[in-house]
């Protein structure tokens, strides 16, 4: 068992993203989705608020290449679709290339149906429609699904990504944001046992899965901008990848810095194979 201490349009550049990441080549981590909400003055700029994953819905009606899949959290205070885009290929918040970034309008929003945004990470998963489908090039991609409800990727090779902050002590307009912070940063890290994450966390449930890199390095979400943002794990080989959605990032517990000091537990994320049933019936029957 491992030893885990816990020691107590336009777009603007405020993001948070993950730590202990580096800067994403162009063609990896393509199956990350950035969700961006309209500002609430001026309506021609659409900042990064939540982050997702592009599915693979193959098979399941009509859906293909159209569903993102997030945390309902992100969508707590607004669900009017016409507040939300969706940005799939980008890589850095200056890329504008239209070759490769797509911009969809969003069609539905539908939270699980018993989330509660006071119950912290419970059940914190939504999915997004896209009002078209996206495009697969070399920078956009699907993630799969997990193959069934108990499926786990412990001891498997797993990636976290997203945009902006790179530690828990910078602010949106530090010098080390604005210059080096823009780039989509992904990291590596695997998941662990509920049994072993239970020393931090002796209410986990099979909703929840945590992550880690070592027992000193926690890549992790950081801050509310990181809602959503994907946890996919290699289901198959090395030479032979099956990239599955594993985890969906979720509000961190009151208190949870970075992942980047010696104050924070392990993160936690919404579990995704539990909701398999949900999101195929959803994505059938929407």
């Amino acid at each position: 068992m491992l030893l885990l201490t816990f020691v107590c349009l336009t777009y603007l550049t405020t993001a948070n993203a993950v730590t202990l990441g580096t800067a994403a080549a162009s063609d990896w981590g393509y199956w990350t989705a950035s969700i961006l909400k309209v500002d609430a003055v001026n309506s021609s700029i659409y900042t990064h608020t939540c982050g997702g994953v592009l599915l693979n819905t193959t098979g399941y009606g009509n859906s293909d290449r159209l569903w993102i899949l997030s945390s309902a959290r992100c969508f707590a205070e607004n669900q009017i679709t016409a507040d939300w885009r969706v940005e799939v290929g980008r890589r850095h918040i200056l890329d504008d290339d239209p070759s490769t970034v797509q911009l969809k309008p969003v069609s539905r929003i539908i939270r699980y149906p018993t989330y509660d945004i006071n119950d912290y990470q419970v059940n914190d998963i939504a999915l997004v429609k896209m009002g078209s489908r996206v495009s697969l090039n070399s920078r956009v991609g699907v993630a799969f699904l997990p193959s069934r409800t108990n499926e786990n990727y412990v001891g498997r090779d797993c990636y976290l990504s997203g945009w902006g902050k790179l530690n828990s002590f910078d602010e949106d307009t530090a010098p080390e944001f604005i210059l080096g912070g823009r780039a989509m940063q992904i990291a590596d890290t695997f998941t662990i046992s509920n049994a072993d994450c239970s020393s931090q966390y002796p209410a986990i449930v099979n909703t929840m899965v945590c992550a880690m890199r070592s027992e000193t390095e926690y890549p992790s979400p950081c801050g509310e901008r990181d809602y959503g943002s994907p946890l996919i794990c290699n289901a198959g080989s090395v030479n032979s990848p099956i990239y599955r959605a594993a985890g969906i990032s979720t509000g961190q517990w009151p208190g949870q810095n970075c992942g980047d000091n010696s104050l924070t537990p392990i993160p936690l994320f919404t579990r995704v194979a539990p909701f398999i049933t949900w999101i195929q019936d959803t994505v059938t029957n929407n």
